[in-house]
């Protein structure tokens, strides 16, 4: 119950600041974290938090920007191979948490600092939670952080997000309970006018 409150505050809030059409990419996300969190704390105790992404893409220069309050740093799947942007790596990865869960800031959290980088033409972002990588099927097993980055960057003709999915179905076929919840969101950028595909 605690947990469905306080996601339901994080999107009230969303929803709110959305209907100002003034706010900067920045500012809303200053604004988000800043109103989610005197929610969060004005219900008394510390117990409550919330760990999220929250990014704003630009659909003129195909921006993301966001921040990172405690959760999995999602990653970056460039559409080209070649692109200069790889190295050693075949993925990239959105920067490294920029604060702590919301709601810890009387803990001496700082300000959520706004992150970004620039999306080109190909490029998916792959969004998901921890239960995704952490959850065990009845043999102990689970898909790992390892697994999923080895099967976001396979090379077939699925899309990352039916690759990972039909993955992980298969993996807990026959598991009666998950220990926690499971998202997975993937964000593509199709062409030069920036429109995106999501899943």
């Amino acid at each position: 119950v605690a947990s469905a409150l306080v996601t339901a505050i994080s999107f009230t809030s969303s929803q709110i600041l959305l209907t100002n059409k003034g706010l900067a990419d920045a500012d809303y996300l200053h604004a988000f974290s800043n109103q989610t969190d005197r929610v969060i704390k004005s219900m008394g105790s510390n117990n409550y938090v919330l760990t999220c992404f929250a990014a704003v893409i630009n659909f003129v220069t195909g921006e993301i920007s966001y921040i990172n309050a405690g959760h999995n740093p999602p990653y970056i799947l460039p559409g080209n191979a070649d692109d200069r942007r790889l190295k050693r790596r075949k993925h990239l990865t959105c920067k490294p948490t920029t604060g702590g869960p919301i709601g810890l800031t009387e803990m001496g959290q700082k300000e959520f600092v706004v992150e970004r980088q620039q999306l080109q033409v190909g490029d998916t972002v792959v969004i998901f939670t921890d239960g995704l990588i952490e959850n065990k099927n009845e043999q102990g097993k689970a898909l790992s952080s390892l697994r999923l980055r080895k099967l976001l960057v396979k090379d077939d003709d699925q899309s990352p997000f039916d690759r990972v999915a039909s993955f992980y179905q298969t993996l807990m076929a026959g598991t009666s309970e998950q220990a926690d919840d499971v998202t997975l969101v993937t964000i593509t950028v199709k062409d030069r006018n920036k429109k995106l595909s999501a899943a």
